[in-house]
């Protein structure tokens, strides 16, 4: 074949090399991707692989959230059913839900962090598959050697092995891209119409996993046309029309609730691809690329672009143009986050190998093959080592569970960014909201009457009063309910301060403080920021994290609220919603008063806003009962 390096070993040995050699790189990969240490954070992008799988469970299959197209989340609800059914089938977790909508409650209102696992693994398998994938597309363009070479790349490629354990639609968007890529391949070579469906159908599969993933279409057209090939207008045609059908069948909500799509849509691409930053995209590009490959790998990679370049093999163009696109995207991205580039990795791993194969005598080329993964290896390595474990947030939260008492509240920013990841009311109802469109108002009335019940709910983290509200509550004196306040104050050195100073009225510092090393410079990040944004060395990344201070607050009185107690609060605000559906005025705001009279100061526990959104209910049903 044109343009295929011929080393000293005949295409029997390349055979059997591949057939027993690429298992034992899958297993490596694996290995590689496993995550251990288990993190113990979790990104807030990484609840949406909570919230919406576990929403499918209750009918709607609208997602009522375009950011992402919807596949990947209906595969993660398939998976999250299995291992609830095989949670019970081992008895594993018998005794903390009795039934799945007890399960759901839970793991969708306080702690989803068992459905988070089941989302993480699913993406280390599906980046470990990729490997497998890109092996046997390697062999289909040039060879079994190039595509053992390539499989060996991406096994220990730090781009890839980055982003596996933590749960994201990249990931998934690679492995379907790079299956496209595949049976686009063997459609050129084979000719055969149900390789051209399938191509279509990853294609699809791929935008519906991830938006930008549509772009492999552009490679794979190239794959698949011939001009000297009549039929290469029918085969663009079918491919397109399967993909379409694949598309709209793994995410029919685009098109059945378009008018949400485009909204969140246009806001994603307004957000992340067309605001300016202040960084250089060549620069981020070269980072990403360095990150990836190591210097040795940078020069096979040049190698074999130039390789491809000469050649311009009809297998050589479509890498070629699988890389185009990908660049362009990334140059025209407005958000520096190193996910972004993923899409760059098999065409990085395929030039690498083609520049490999340029080495004819076999010994040296193992040599280096081994020279050039040492880097990425040991960068793979000490990633997954820097990321695992307990992240400085987690620290943080286990140092307010342990010292603060109840009635303590949080001061922190605005921003989610590097938020300790607590038990808040606000949190509650940001996920009340989500739950309502699945399950309904009886759907959640039922999920507060059990969590009322759970003896095992993490300490509840109330608004508190304003920083005005400083005197002694009435009637609060003595009272074994009510205690001094305590005020944690939160800033973190990547996010910033919270936007209030610390009050200086309190009685001092209750603890001693928590925090990490020396404030070290604001481009440094702790290890689950560090997972998004930056590139460099290793070896110059320190844990930031949040600090964190207490103080008590003798002039402010706050109840203590355990999280039973709020559950079973927010039941009642479910059972007066039900009773004012019902026509039962009286019942609903005596459910009402209930809630209000449960402490003297509820907006320190609901929040003003939830509070004043009782008291007009109570008045739009006195009008009503009055009439």
């Amino acid at each position: 074949m044109k343009g295929r390096a011929r080393p000293a070993m005949t295409d029997a040995v390349q055979a059997r090399l591949f057939r027993w050699g690429v298992p034992v790189v899958v297993l490596a990969a694996l290995g590689l991707r496993w995550p251990t240490p288990l993190p113990t954070w979790s990104h807030f992008d990484e609840i949406a692989f909570v919230v919406l799988p576990l929403g499918f469970w209750g009918g709607d299959l609208n997602p009522h959230y375009f950011n992402y197209p919807t596949f990947h989340f209906y595969l993660i609800s398939l998976c999250d059913y299995l291992a609830w059914n095989l949670a019970w089938m081992t008895g594993w977790g018998a005794g903390a839900a009795r039934t799945a909508a007890q399960f759901v409650a839970y793991q969708y209102l306080v702690d989803g962090s068992a459905l988070l696992a089941v989302a993480r693994v699913a993406g280390v398998l599906l980046s470990t598959a990729t490997v497998l994938v890109l092996a046997l597309l390697g062999r289909r363009l040039f060879g079994p050697l190039a595509g053992g070479l390539a499989a060996v790349a991406l096994a220990g490629m730090p781009l890839a092995t980055r982003f596996a354990p933590l749960a994201n639609t990249d990931t998934p968007a690679l492995f379907w891209t790079v299956l496209a890529l595949l049976w686009a391949t063997r459609a050129r070579q084979t000719g055969v119409t149900r390789d051209v469906l399938f191509c279509g159908l990853f294609v699809g599969l791929a935008a519906a996993s991830k938006y930008p993933a549509v772009l492999i279409a552009l490679p794979v057209a190239v794959a698949l046309s011939d001009r000297w090939s009549v039929r290469t207008v029918p085969r663009l045609c079918l491919c397109a029309a399967s993909a379409l059908f694949a598309f709209s069948v793994a995410s029919p909500y685009v098109w059945l609730d378009f008018v949400a799509f485009w909204h969140h849509f246009s806001d994603m691409a307004g957000t992340h691809l067309l605001t300016p930053t202040h960084t250089s995209a060549v620069a981020r590009l070269f980072e990403a690329t360095r990150f990836a490959c190591g210097i040795g790998g940078l020069l096979a990679v040049a190698a074999g672009l130039v390789q491809a370049v000469r050649c311009r093999t009809w297998q050589d163009l479509v890498v070629l143009s699988t890389g185009l696109v990908t660049v362009a995207l990334l140059l025209a991205a407005g958000s520096s986050f190193l996910r972004y580039a993923l899409p760059l990795a098999p065409v990085l791993c395929l030039l690498m190998a083609r520049g490999l194969l340029l080495v004819r005598r076999s010994e040296l080329l193992i040599l280096l093959t081994g020279v050039v993964m040492l880097e990425p290896l040991y960068v793979s390595l000490a990633s997954r080592q820097l990321l695992g474990g307990a992240d400085t947030r987690s620290e943080a939260r286990a140092w307010i569970q342990q010292r603060a008492p109840l009635g303590a509240w949080l001061v922190e920013p605005e921003s989610a960014c590097g938020r300790i990841d607590l038990l808040r009311p606000a949190d509650v109802f940001t996920r009340q909201a989500h739950f309502l469109r699945s399950y309904g108002i009886d759907g959640l009335h039922a999920a507060y009457q059990y969590l009322a019940t759970r003896p095992d709910l993490p300490a509840l983290f109330p608004p508190g009063l304003p920083a005005v509200a400083t005197q002694v509550l009435p009637g609060t004196g003595g009272s074994q309910a009510w205690m001094p306040a305590v005020r944690l104050y939160y800033e973190h050195p990547v996010c910033g301060p919270a936007e209030e100073a610390p009050m200086g009225d309190g009685d001092g510092q209750l603890f001693d403080p928590f925090s990490t090393d020396a404030s070290p410079p604001a481009t440094d990040f702790d290890s689950q920021d560090w997972y998004f944004l930056p590139t460099r060395g290793l070896h110059h990344v320190r844990a930031t994290g949040p600090k964190l201070t207490a103080q008590r607050q003798a002039q402010v009185m706050l109840p203590s609220v355990r999280s039973a107690e709020f559950f079973e609060a927010l039941s009642w605000i479910t059972a007066a919603v039900l009773a004012a559906r019902q026509d039962d005025a009286e019942t609903a705001i005596a459910w009402y008063e209930r809630v209000l009279a449960l402490w003297p100061r509820p907006e320190a526990v609901f929040g003003s806003r939830t509070v004043a959104g009782i008291h007009g209910q109570i008045a739009r049903l006195q009008r009503e009962s009055s009439r």
